[in-house]
C-alpha cells in the first residue's frame, strides 16, 4: 500500500515538473519515509487522544524517534508492518503501570544494550559519515541515562524497546575465509 502510493506520488511529481525533480526512485524512497513517519505519528497521537494517553503517546512518540534517530536500529520487512507494530508500541506503552525500580532497570538495561550495539543497521539509512559513529553512542548514551534524571516510566520502556531492537545477531567469520576474500 505505502509502496504503491509512493511510486504514484513519485511518478506524478515527475510528470508536473520533470526536469527539476530527482528519479521516480529516489522520490519514491523520500516519499515512502515520510508516508510511513506520518501515518504512525497521526494514528499514534489518535490513539492517544482516545484512550486519554496523549501527552504520554507524545512521550513515547519523541524518546523513539529522537534514540532511534542516533543509534539505528531493526527494520521490519515492509512499510505496513513498520505502522502496526510501531503504532502498537507507541500506544501500549503509556498504558503500562511501571514503578519506579522498574523505571531504573529498564533504563539501565537500555543504557548497557546502548552501550553494546549502539549505533546498528544505520549504514544505508542515514548521512552520517561513518567516522562519526562513535559520536552517536555518545549521544544515544547520554540520552537513555538522562531518564535517570527524568525517571519517566513511558521513556524507560520506548527506551528499552528501542535498545533491544539495536541487537544483532554476532557474526563471526572464520580466519580463513578472511583471507580468501
Amino acid at each position: 500500500m505505502i509502496e504503491n502510493l509512493s511510486l504514484f506520488l513519485a511518478i506524478k511529481l515527475k510528470k508536473i515538473n520533470p526536469e527539476e525533480t530527482a528519479s521516480v526512485e529516489v522520490m519514491k524512497f523520500g516519499l515512502a519515509v515520510l508516508l510511513n513517519g506520518s501515518f504512525i505519528l497521526i494514528i499514534s497521537l489518535l490513539i492517544g487522544l482516545g484512550t486519554g494517553q496523549f501527552v504520554g503517546t507524545l512521550h513515547v512518540l519523541a524518546a523513539l524517534a529522537l534514540l532511534r534517530s542516533v543509534s539505528g536500529g531493526y527494520h521490519l520487512p515492509t512499510s505496513e508492518w513498520c505502522i502496526l507494530i510501531s503504532t502498537a508500541i507507541i500506544t501500549i506503552i503509556p498504558h503500562l503501570p511501571i514503578n519506579s525500580q522498574w523505571c531504573i532497570l529498564l533504563t539501565s538495561s537500555s543504557l548497557v544494550l546502548v552501550l553494546l550495539f549502539a549505533p546498528s543497521k544505520i549504514e544505508n539509512q542515514t548521512r552520517i559519515p561513518r567516522k562519526y559513529f562513535p559520536l552517536l553512542k555518545v549521544i544515544a548514551t547520554l540520552m537513555v541515562a538522562s531518564n535517570f534524571l527524568f525517571m519517566s516510566s513511558a521513556i524507560a520502556a520506548a527506551f528499552f524497546v528501542q535498545s533491544v531492537l539495536l541487537i544483532r545477531k554476532w557474526e563471526f567469520q572464520r580466519p580463513d575465509a578472511e583471507a580468501a576474500q
